[in-house]
């Protein structure tokens, strides 16, 4: 792994596939290993709510990533956005 760093709720590291595939079969103390699809920024101009799907759709090829029928779960962190202070618009 490359760039391991230390966060409040975690460590966050760089590397292919394989390094990502042995992280979720060596590490003992994480709960799950998740993979960033990309970085984002909302659209001051929009309500919170609006802003936020807005930066979701566009924040990833989700045709590709998602197979038709499939599906998948949020689980959001609301921080320094004086906008969002819900838990559950972000999700």
């Amino acid at each position: 792994a490359r760039g391991v760093e230390a966060h409040s709720a975690g460590v966050s590291f760089r590397g292919d596939w394989a390094v990502g595939y042995a992280a979720n079969l060596w590490c003992r103390s994480a709960v799950r290993v998740l993979e960033l699809l990309a970085v984002t920024y909302m659209n001051e101009a929009l309500e919170a709510g609006d802003a936020v799907y807005d930066a979701v759709r566009e924040a990833a090829d989700w045709a590709e990533l998602i197979p038709e029928g499939g599906s998948f779960s949020v689980d959001s962190r609301v921080r320094d956005c004086g906008e969002l202070t819900s838990r559950m618009l972000a999700s």
